[in-house]
């Protein structure tokens, strides 16, 4: 739901309306729930249906840019993993038991984690 007069939306706004993998995560998914949650950070996941993919979402709650660790078999991922920012649509490459992203201050990520068996 977006609130504002959408004839007169701006290129950018739209951009950010318009992300079809960002939109396949809010109408594609199950077992929602937070990893955690501390004064720094929170870290939430959700399986992909028929799949053994996860989605993640990594918030930044510091004053300061930082990079927010998310632990794969936290998510239930057991082995390596390839990460895919969604935001971005972009590949930012295979990890081992952990992926840190950088994020600006109440900044935040989505990502796609997609199990190498």
């Amino acid at each position: 739901m977006i609130g504002g007069y959408l004839q007169q939306i701006d290129t950018f706004t739209l951009s950010l309306l318009n992300k079809p993998e960002v939109l396949a995560v809010n109408q594609n998914n199950t077992d929602n729930r937070q990893v955690l949650r501390d004064e720094k950070c929170a870290i939430w996941a959700a399986d992909v249906p028929r799949s053994k993919d996860k989605y993640v979402a990594a918030f930044n709650l510091d004053k300061y840019l930082a990079r927010i660790k998310v632990e794969l078999p936290g998510i239930g991922i057991e082995t390596d993993a390839e990460i895919r920012d969604l935001w971005l649509r972009t590949d930012t490459g295979t990890f081992h038991n952990q992926f840190a992203p950088a994020l600006q201050l109440h900044g935040g990520g989505l990502y796609k984690v997609h199990p190498v068996e």
